[in-house]
Order: C-alpha cells, then structure tokens, then sequence
C-alpha cells in the first residue's frame, strides 16, 4: 500500500472513530470492527507503528507551534520596542519644541516689561512736570495776590522779609 492510501485509509479511519466517541449509540462491537479495520489497513504496519507514528508527528506539530509562538512573541516585542521607541523620540520632540519656544517667550516678555517700564517712567515725569508747573503757578499767583495786598512787588516783598 502506497503512502498515499495509507493516509487516506487512516484519516477515514480517524473520522469514523471520531464519529463513534461522539456518538452515544456507539457499541463493543463497533470498536472491534474499527480496531480489524485499523489491523487490515496496516498491514505489515502494527497499529504500535501507526500509533508512534502519530506521535512523531504530534511532537513535529508541537515543535512547529512552539517556533511559530516563539516567533510571534519576538515580533511582538520588536514591535513594543519600536513603539516605546517611538513614543520616547516623539515625547523628546514635544520637549524640543517647549524648550525651543521658551526663549522667544522670555524675549516678548522682557520687551513688555521694558516698554511697560518706559511707559511708566514716561506717565510719571509728565505727572511731575504737570505737579511742579501747577505748583510753580499756584505760587506765582499767591505771590502776585501778596504782593498786590501789600502793595509790594515779589522781589520788594522777598527782601523786606530779611
């Protein structure tokens, strides 16, 4: 028997079996029948050697399930790298930004400060010039009304005080 045939028997041979331990009506003599069945499509081969062989290839499946699992959980964990690498350059790039956008902030607020100060500066001395020329006015005109009172001039007045 080819190996072909041979597989083709065993498979049909494992799908009635599963059939049968699915199924409640299954009896003593329905095994038998699949155990001759599996003895006559053996052949030379035992069914230990068909077992065995199922076995083999059991342990081939668990080996390929395992590579591929193995596989799949590096390429997981390059990709978590690659994304915990990507999040930390774009975090170091938002602080690239905030730190490159303090120094003109800093400048515009230095700016404010100076031209706020001037301002000031500028307000105050227009309030002192305003308050010294009114007090300069209000004396003058005190004077004059002394003077006109008296009948003396500011300077007249000035020295009959010494």
């Amino acid at each position: 028997m080819t190996d072909i045939l041979l597989r083709g028997a065993l498979s049909a041979l494992k799908t009635k079996i599963e059939a049968l331990a699915s199924s409640e009506t299954a009896t003593a003599e329905d095994l038998a029948m699949l155990g001759t069945a599996l003895e006559r499509i053996a052949g030379k081969t035992t069914a230990i050697e068909v077992e065995m062989l199922g076995e083999e290839q059991r342990a081939a499946v668990s080996v390929e399930v395992a590579t591929s699992r193995d596989n799949a959980l590096q390429a997981i964990a390059a990709a978590l790298a690659a994304a915990d690498a990507a999040l930390v350059n774009h975090i170091s790039g938002i602080n690239a930004a905030g730190t490159a956008a303090l120094p003109p902030i800093a400048e515009a607020q230095g700016a404010a400060l100076v031209a706020i100060a001037t301002e000031r500066d500028a307000v105050l001395a227009a309030v002192a010039a305003t308050t010294e020329g009114a007090v300069a006015e209000v004396t003058e005109t005190a004077l004059a009304a002394v003077a006109t009172a008296s009948g003396l001039t500011a300077t007249s007045f000035f020295f009959n005080q010494l």
